[in-house]
């Protein structure tokens, strides 16, 4: 019997499609040699014929980072905002307001004693360093359960989501910190047309409220219909 044709190149690039070729053994030429040797190698690890299986990425994974480093972000940003307070109550004059090169940004140094903007004075029903200080117990138990929370996020987007949001949390724990330490938060700067100062520790935690929670719920709401597709 005269011997069986070699197959093509992409039918023996791996040890499992040689074995096919083994298995062959002369039992014909042709057309009959390439589907049967493809039905073998179509063969899965549970003996059913299927798809071929994916080989093994060979590139590096994407290794996430820890959560450690989400805190060490976090209180980098605590600190900066600290930093910052700092050097507007030495340089700037209290409560009056200094124009910048950018028209709708100005320097007003300001100490927030218990008054929201949305709340009115919030001393007169509870003390400002006692609601500072359940704020901040209920900030660190909301880290903690995204700390579990994000080690079970598999889509790497969600992820970083968690990661960021536990990272921008922690530094948002400054305005507690400062309260329950001297009594007030203190505000430096105003973004105009908005009546009432600011500092970063503001632009934190609108940084949770309306980029990074709403990013966090709508990854949430499309993991299920990426799954059904």
């Amino acid at each position: 019997m005269p011997p069986s044709p070699p197959l093509p190149a992409f039918l023996t690039c791996t040890a499992r499609r040689r074995k096919c070729v083994q298995q062959w053994n002369g039992r014909g030429n042709g057309a009959s040699l390439f589907f049967y040797t493809l039905s073998l190698c179509n063969t899965s690890k549970t003996g059913r014929i299927g798809p071929m299986e994916n080989p093994t990425p060979s590139g590096p994974t994407l290794s996430r980072p820890p959560i450690r480093a989400a805190i060490g972000l976090g209180l980098l940003l605590m600190m900066l905002d600290l930093t910052a307070k700092a050097i507007a109550i030495a340089k700037l004059p209290p409560d009056k307001l200094v124009p910048t090169a950018i028209p709708f940004f100005s320097w007003r140094l300001a100490y927030n004693t218990g008054s929201h903007y949305l709340f009115g004075p919030v001393g007169e029903w509870i003390p400002y360093r006692l609601l500072m200080a359940i704020a901040a117990v209920a900030v660190i138990g909301v880290i903690a359960l995204l700390a579990k929370e994000v080690r079970q996020a598999s889509p790497p987007p969600l992820f970083m989501t968690y990661w960021l949001l536990i990272a921008v949390l922690t530094g948002a724990l400054a305005n507690s910190v400062e309260v329950v330490a001297r009594g007030r938060a203190t505000d430096f700067f105003m973004i105009h047309p908005f009546p009432w100062p600011a500092n970063l520790c503001d632009q934190y935690v609108n940084a949770i409220l309306f980029v990074l929670l709403p990013l966090s719920l709508w990854l949430q709401w499309r993991m299920p219909q990426s799954a059904e597709e």
